[in-house]
C-alpha cells in the first residue's frame, strides 16, 4: 500500500480495511503508522545486511571483502532489475518522500558500520590508506547523490545518449573518489561500472 499510494497517503484505516483487521489488534503491535514503517524497512533490509556482515566476517583481506560486497550488491539488482525498477519508481514519488528518508537512514545506520570495519582492517593491513574513521558515511554520503542521478535517468521517458553518457561519467568519478577516500589505486574498487549499468539500463536508451 505504501508503495501503491504512496506513505504519506495510506492511513492505519486504510490499512485496516486492507488487511480485515480490528483497530486493537494494529495498535497492540504498532504505536503509530511511522512505527510500522520502521518495521517494514527493517524487514526489507534485514536480509541484505545479513549478507553484509558474514561477507564482513569472512578471513581474507579488506580489498577482496569490499569488492565481493559491491558485486553481489550489483548481481542482486541485475538479477531482480523489474523489482528495482518498481521499487525505484515508488520511492521517487513526490508522496513517498518521508519513506525514501527513512530507507536512507536506515541504510546509513547499518551499513555505515560494517563497511567502516571493512575500512579499517585495510588500513591495519595497509592496503587501504583512509582518510579516517567517517570514510565509510562519507562514501555512503557521495553515493546517495548518484543514486538520485541514476534514479532519474531510469525514470526519464526519452533517455538520450548524452544522459547516458553523463550517468557513465558520474559513475567513474565516484569509483576515483571512493579510491582517493581510501587511498588505493584507482580501478582496485569499483561501486558501478558500464557492464553493470548495461544490464540494469540495457535496451533503455534511446
Amino acid at each position: 500500500m505504501f508503495l501503491e499510494i504512496g506513505y504519506d497517503k495510506s492511513s492505519v484505516n486504510g490499512l485496516l480495511d486492507r488487511m480485515k483487521i480490528a483497530k486493537g489488534t494494529f495498535y497492540h503491535y504498532f504505536n503509530s503508522k511511522e512505527e510500522l514503517l520502521d518495521e517494514v524497512i527493517n524487514d526489507f533490509s534485514k536480509g541484505i545486511i545479513a549478507i553484509m556482515e558474514a561477507i564482513a566476517a569472512e578471513p581474507c583481506d579488506a580489498l577482496t571483502k569490499l569488492n565481493k560486497m559491491l558485486s553481489m550488491g550489483r548481481q542482486y539488482k541485475v538479477e531482480n532489475r523489474e523489482m528495482v525498477k518498481m521499487m525505484t519508481a515508488a520511492m521517487y514519488r513526490p508522496e513517498n518522500l518521508a519513506l525514501r528518508q527513512k530507507l536512507i537512514a536506515f541504510t546509513h545506520r547499518v551499513s555505515v558500520p560494517v563497511i567502516q570495519k571493512i575500512i579499517e582492517q585495510g588500513d591495519k593491513e595497509g592496503v587501504f590508506k583512509s582518510v579516517g574513521p567517517m570514510a565509510g558515511s562519507i562514501i555512503l554520503t557521495i553515493g546517495e547523490s548518484l543514486s538520485d542521478d541514476t534514479a532519474a535517468y531510469m525514470l526519464k521517458d526519452n533517455r538520450t545518449k548524452e544522459d547516458r553518457d553523463r550517468i557513465d561519467g558520474l559513475s567513474d568519478a565516484y569509483d576515483r573518489s571512493v579510491a582517493r577516500l581510501l587511498g588505493v589505486e584507482e580501478g582496485k574498487i569499483t561501486f558501478m561500472n558500464r557492464e553493470f549499468l548495461d544490464a540494469i539500463f540495457g535496451g533503455m536508451t534511446c
